[in-house]
């Protein structure tokens, strides 16, 4: 009459935390973007691109890049990793952690840097691939999931070229995150 009365266990829920997902919430992933790049004619280029300094200490992880065409004709996009860029670069504002609690927020060792009106095309480094982005649309890259690692010293820029004689407006959007290196670095 008094048997025994097992109780129902509730489900246990499982929660798929990628690195991404971890770094967000220590801080360490981060999203940002270029002012506007600007080209005038033909010979005219821009670029942006993430600088990884010599002295970071952490090794950067890639996660997806944006590249918006504001104009009305479209432009030729090469992408780059380690090349050597002219133009004095200027170091974006426009960055910040993905982690939006974070008082103060963290800062990336990164850099992210772009350069408008330039002449000059890369020198070194490895032309990794090449687009066109259509008038007045937005290229978005696959998410490489951090496959694209650049340690201390490295860079991925994506090289912007005037095709016609034309007023071309973009801006390059990039998300990433960075960990410790084993030699030392960010925690």
């Amino acid at each position: 009459m008094f048997g025994l009365i097992k109780k129902r266990r509730k489900p246990v829920e499982v929660v798929d935390v990628t690195s991404r997902t971890l770094n967000s919430f220590r801080g360490k992933y981060f999203f940002g973007q270029t002012d506007a790049l600007i080209m005038e004619g033909q010979q005219q280029n821009a670029w942006g691109g993430l600088f990884n300094p010599t002295e970071s200490g952490v090794i950067l992880f890639l996660d997806i890049f944006t590249i918006t065409n504001f104009s009305s004709q479209f432009f030729n996009v090469e992408i780059w990793v380690n090349p050597k860029l002219s133009g004095k670069g200027n170091t974006s504002s426009l960055v910040h952690p993905a982690n939006l609690t974070l008082n103060p927020p963290t800062q990336p060792r990164a850099k992210l840097q772009y350069a408008s009106r330039i002449n000059e095309i890369p020198i070194g480094g490895v032309n990794v691939s090449n687009r066109i982005v259509p008038p007045n649309s937005t290229f978005l890259s696959d998410s490489n999931k951090g496959g694209i690692i650049l340690p201390p010293g490295g860079s991925f820029a994506i090289f912007l070229k005037s095709p016609g004689p034309f007023i071309y407006e973009s801006r390059i959007v990039f998300r990433w995150w960075e960990e410790k290196n084993a030699v030392g670095g960010q925690q």
